[in-house]
């Protein structure tokens, strides 16, 4: 490789693209940016599958969302390794869960490979008539629901000419395949779209197809894409007159309806050829392949112009023969692979000079093959690089199938703890040991609240470095530990955090769950004599906690006790009982207690809830009562009277309000209760508690006595003044 572009180096085509042909062993294979072998993947960095006879070739590639690898190829066979979410590098053992240990066969080569929402897999593959698509389970079956085997063969037009080149599946589950067939002999962009049943949407284009003439001439898809407004995007090649091939994007609408066309005048070299198309993340388009003599990016605005702001024109030629694919990392770095060399670009263009040498990673080299043909080329969540095809591997002459993964930051590859739950209360909690690789020395580790240790292998030996919260470092192929104490808190989490290098990873621990006891609110007693008992109140006591309380109790304070429950001595999760509460006054006035329930395994050790009431004074007046007089009886013999029932004339009374109740209830509405008046409304009854409740008056002195007897009477009447009489005598004067 020059220093302004990366040469082709040494790759070169080996036995060139078969895709019929049947092979024998498959190799997966795992690998640093350095060159070293992954130890951890396979067997010295070599995982061997039986797949077939000579000359394999992955022709597909994809990552299912927890990590695991879907190849498909010329095998007729797909491969999936699997992995984990936040892997270490993956086994390289085939999936045993997957098809037939790890194997899916079909009677088509794998040409594209789609993975739909819900994890189902999608292949593409045709006959020289016919456009066929397979769908397959998650765990690598047919999916019956799809066309009810599991395959649909579809005739677009002609009788020749077929070939289906591209897969997308959208969000609703419906399938586009893209390719070429031949329309009044002529080669065009077609487009097919599935339901999600594998019947032809009537939906999109004429009856789920749309034939697209392009050009003066030939074209054919070699690549779609899915816009976030539900527009589809096909790039391939098109013929331009003298101009030769060009390479060539063209929109459409949701419904198949072309929407805008664009087709490259910027290489002057006739024969442009695309491979691959991605869309980054602001919305650009990259296509990549050949200008008949070189490797070629071009990069197209949104709007379908050139990005003259790509490489001052639009245009990155490179030094090999040309570009397979392209991935677009996450800080926006491109990542071009060629028949045996991943390369990588700034997002400008540049060529990025800290990625292998001088910009590109020979696999070659790292393979230790003579001979490759790497077809596809993704980044996992984890940002490292994948790629797929065929190469000897340096295990012999022919050519088999193989994967190799690539670090794309030269740091320590992503790792992850297990959490564990229901850990008990303030105890010493290790996690699961973690192999750390991808270093290429030691390199700085620290920990925040808890503590870590290191060790020379798997394991929790410690045996580098004891458990200790310094900083410290750790380098690939050691083992790292994380400790802490668990919460003295039932259902709390603790968590500690180990970074080495730049990558960080937590581990946490969550105490056992506890029960959690809870006391629907109390209704208030209201009014009760003192000394009576209430009617009985049930008071539901629940526990929406994870575990049962145990020992539980249901006591009362004050003037309120339990008359019957239907709580036992436990109470599981997720259940309630039952207590049933009255009010017994001790005394006149308000009253307050607490409903309290005592358990154990629970959050709080005693749960209460408020009780209240109000006492009365009981009112003992009896009802007036006569006897009947006797008259006539007989002197001097002793009588008895007739007998009379002593009665409450206030209950009596409110029996009486009661039925008039009862009765104003029963009048119709139009008839309303006449009023009554101040005097009818008083209660005798309600003065005569007042006054049975009236404080007893302090008895007198014997000396208010006598004054009160030496009080002149207080007159009754006006004075009256006494009448003077005279008396006159005869004869006097």
């Amino acid at each position: 490789m020059d220093g302004a572009r990366p040469s082709r180096g040494r790759s070169r085509r080996g036995r060139g693209r078969v895709f019929e042909t049947v092979g024998s062993t498959a190799h997966l294979r795992g690998f640093t940016i350095a060159g070293g072998a992954d130890g951890a993947f396979g067997i010295a960095g070599i995982a061997k599958l039986t797949a077939g006879a000579s000359g394999d070739f992955a022709t597909a590639l994809s990552v299912l969302g927890d990590g695991r690898i879907v190849v498909a190829g010329s095998v007729r066979t797909l491969l999936r390794p699997p992995g984990r979410s936040r892997p270490p590098p993956a086994t390289g053992a085939l999936d045993g869960t997957f098809g037939t240990a790890g194997l899916t066969t079909q009677a088509n080569a794998a040409r594209a490979l789609a993975i739909a929402p819900d994890g189902r897999i999608v292949v593409g593959s045709s006959s020289s008539t016919r456009f066929i698509v397979f769908r397959y389970t998650a765990d690598g079956a047919p999916d019956t629901s799809y066309a009810t085997t599991g395959r649909t063969s579809t005739a677009v037009s002609g009788t020749v000419g077929h070939e289906l080149n591209a897969l997308l599946v959208q969000p609703d589950g419906k399938i586009v395949a893209g390719g070429t067939a031949r329309s009044s002999n002529v080669a065009r962009f077609v487009l097919v779209r599935y339901n999600v049943d594998g019947t032809l949407d009537p939906g999109f284009g004429s009856a789920g197809k749309v034939i697209t003439p392009v050009g003066t001439g030939a074209a054919r898809i070699k690549a779609l894409a899915l816009l976030a407004g539900g527009q589809i995007v096909a790039a391939g090649q098109s013929e331009d007159g003298a101009n030769g091939t060009r390479m060539t994007i063209v929109r459409y609408s949701s419904a198949g309806v072309v929407e805008a066309t664009y087709q490259d005048a910027l290489l002057s070299t006739a024969g442009s050829l695309v491979e691959a198309m991605k869309v980054d993340g602001s919305g650009r388009y990259l296509l990549t392949g050949s200008d008949g003599s070189d490797g070629v990016l071009l990069r197209v605005n949104a709007n379908l112009t050139p990005d003259a702001t790509f490489d001052t024109d639009g245009v990155w030629i490179g030094g090999a023969s040309g570009y397979r694919d392209i991935a677009v990392q996450a800080d926006g770095k491109l990542l071009l692979l060629s028949l045996g060399t991943v390369y990588r670009l700034q997002s400008t263009g540049a060529t990025d000079t800290g990625f292998g040498t001088n910009g590109g990673a020979d696999l070659g080299g790292l393979l230790g093959a003579a001979s490759e043909d790497l077809r596809r080329l993704v980044v996992d969540a984890q940002g490292q690089i994948l790629v797929a095809g065929g190469s000897d591997a340096g295990l012999g002459n022919d050519i088999d199938l193989v994967v190799a993964r690539l670090d794309a930051t030269n740091d320590v590859h992503p790792f992850a703890f297990a959490p564990q739950a229901g850990v008990a209360r303030g105890t010493v909690i290790v996690s699961n040991a973690q192999a750390i690789t991808g270093v290429p020395g030691p390199t700085s580790t620290t920990v925040t609240n808890g503590e870590f240790c290191v060790s020379s292998t798997a394991g929790c030996a410690c045996d580098v470095r004891a458990f200790s919260a310094a900083a410290g470092t750790v380098s690939t192929g050691q083992s790292v530990c994380v400790r802490h104490t668990s919460s003295a808190s039932y259902s709390t989490t603790v968590t500690s955090t180990l970074t080495v290098g730049t990558v960080g990873a937590t581990f946490s621990s969550t105490t056992v769950g506890s029960a959690i006891i809870g006391i629907s609110a109390p209704t208030p007693f209201g009014s009760q004599a003192v000394g009576t008992t209430s009617a009985g109140q049930a008071i539901t006591i629940s526990n929406t906690g994870t575990i049962p309380a145990t020992n539980v109790q249901v006591l009362t304070t004050g003037d309120f006790g339990v008359s019957g429950t239907t709580c036992g001595t436990s109470l599981a999760a997720a259940a309630s009982c039952t207590a049933t509460v009255t009010f017994t006054p001790g005394q006149v006035g308000g009253r307050i207690g607490e409903l309290v329930i005592l358990s154990n395994d629970s959050q709080a050790g005693d749960v209460r809830a408020t009780l209240t009431g109000t006492g009365i004074a009981v009112d003992t007046t009896p009802e007036a009562f006569t006897f009947t007089a006797l008259v006539d009886v007989a002197r001097g013999v002793t009588q008895t009277s007739n007998p009379v029932t002593i009665g409450d004339q206030c209950a009596r009374r409110d029996i009486r309000r009661g039925r008039r109740v009862l009765r104003s209830a029963a009048r119709p509405p139009s008839h309303p209760p006449r009023p009554r008046s101040r005097t009818a409304r008083r209660s005798a009854c309600a003065t005569r508690r007042r006054r049975s409740v009236r404080r007893p008056s302090r008895p007198r002195s014997p000396w208010a006595a006598f004054r009160r007897a030496s009080r002149r009477p207080r007159r009754t009447s006006p004075r009256s003044r006494p009448t003077r009489s005279r008396s006159i005598s005869a004869g006097s004067r």
